[in-house]
C-alpha cells in the first residue's frame, strides 16, 4: 500500500536511527515527528545497518530483559510479545518511506556516548555502520533521496575524528561539548524550511 508521508508542510522527513532516544526526543520536541518508527525509543548498541540489510527480519523479538540478541538492541520501554504489533507497524512504515517517499529523507544517528562503554562492551563503530547503511540504501532504494547524519558524541572514541563528508553522509563531531545534538538537528531543520540553502 502506498502511503502519503508528508511530515510537515516542508518536503523533508526526519528519521531517528538512535543510538538511544535522544534524537527521537529532539524531533518530537521540535514538532517534526508525526509518526513512530522502529528506532525511536530503543538503544542500538551495535548499530542499525544489519537490521536494514536483513530487511528487519526478527527485529520484533526480545527476551525477558528487552534485549534483541540478534541485533543487540534494547527495548527499554516495551515488552514482547505484547508490543510486537506496534513495532510491526513501525517497520512497515519505514519500509514504505524508503520505497515510496517523494520527500527528502534525513536519517539521523547520534553515536554512543562515553557512558555507553560501561553499559555494553562491544559497541559498534558508528562511522562504519553508517557507511554500510549508505551502501545498502543506494543499492536497494536507488530512487530514494536521502542523507545520513551522524553526530559523534563519545569523547573517548571521536575526540580526534574529523568531520569528513560525502554527498550522502554528513558527520558532525560534538564530542568536545561545544555543540549539542539539538544544535545539529536545527541546522537541518532550518535547511528543510529553506531548501535552496546548502548543507
Amino acid at each position: 500500500m502506498k502511503m502519503n508521508f508528508f511530515i510537515h508542510k516542508y518536503m523533508t522527513i526526519f528519521i531517528s536511527l538512535g543510538y538511544d532516544c535522544a534524537i527521537a526526543g529532539i524531533i518530537e520536541k521540535t514538532k517534526w515527528r508525526k509518526f513512530s518508527l522502529p528506532f525511536d525509543w530503543v538503544v542500538s548498541y551495535e548499530g542499525v545497518s544489519k537490521v536494514f540489510k536483513n530487511d528487519f527480519k526478527n527485529f520484533v523479538e526480545a527476551d525477558s530483559n528487552g534485549m534483541n540478541d540478534l541485533y543487540k538492541i534494547k527495548f527499554y520501554h516495551h515488552k514482547f510479545p505484547e508490543d510486537a504489533s506496534q513495532f510491526e507497524r513501525r517497520v512497515e512504515r519505514i519500509k514504505n518511506i524508503m520505497k515510496n517517499s517523494k520527500e527528502e529523507v534525513i536519517f539521523i544517528r547520534k553515536s554512543h556516548p562515553k557512558h555507553g562503554h560501561d553499559e555494553y562492551p562491544n559497541l559498534s563503530n558508528d562511522m562504519t555502520d553508517m557507511e554500510e547503511l549508505d551502501k545498502y540504501l543506494k543499492n536497494t532504494y536507488p530512487n530514494l533521496k536521502y542523507k545520513l547524519i551522524l553526530i559523534l558524541d563519545c569523547y573517548k572514541c571521536f575526540k580526534k575524528t574529523k568531520e569528513n563528508n560525502t554527498p550522502t553522509i554528513k558527520i558532525h563531531n560534538i564530542s568536545d561539548g561545544s555543540k549539542t545534538a539539538e544544535d545539529i538537528f536545527n541546522i537541518y531543520k532550518e535547511t528543510a524550511k529553506n531548501p535552496k540553502e546548502s548543507y
